[in-house]
């Protein structure tokens, strides 16, 4: 977070080189009277300053090269943070990813099986009934022919 308070908290003497804010309507002010970022809550205003440096930044003396250096360093902590984190959600991002790829292809494997039993049980119930036809026109060409053989037997 930025190194700021609001005017009106209890500002310390560790506060002493920070820069006091101070919002008046929608406008936000530095010690210095500049205005910064109108319109915004203060949680967006410290945000959109954390890494706008140059009020924070000065190497004119000792005391304000090690101020700025300190507050490099904390930067800095901030962006590994924050690179941490990104790192992380990428991991959790692919690991989804995987996980609904290998949920993909084992979902359209078992829709491939499912198609084959269904086209093999078909293939089964098909030649059954066929098989059953020929019996059946088997069946009654042999009873046409025995009547015939016993009107034959009969016409003598």
């Amino acid at each position: 977070m930025a190194k700021g308070k609001i005017a009106g908290d209890d500002i310390t003497r560790d506060d002493i080189g920070r820069i006091v804010y101070q919002r008046v309507g929608d406008q936000w002010y530095d010690r210095n009277g500049s205005t910064y970022s109108a319109g915004y809550s203060y949680d967006e205003f410290i945000q959109r300053r954390q890494f706008s440096l140059t009020d924070e930044l000065n190497v004119t003396n000792r005391y304000r090269t090690d101020n700025t250096l300190k507050r490099v360093d904390e930067l800095l902590g901030t962006v590994a943070s924050v690179q941490g984190q990104l790192g992380a959600t990428a991991n959790r991002l692919q690991s989804a990813v995987s996980t609904l790829t290998s949920g993909t292809t084992n979902l359209s494997e078992a829709r491939s099986r499912i198609a084959d039993t269904d086209y093999s049980e078909e293939s089964v119930k098909l030649a059954r009934a066929q098989i059953l036809a020929q019996a059946s026109t088997a069946m009654l060409a042999q009873a046409n022919q025995s009547q015939k053989d016993v009107l034959k037997l009969l016409g003598q």
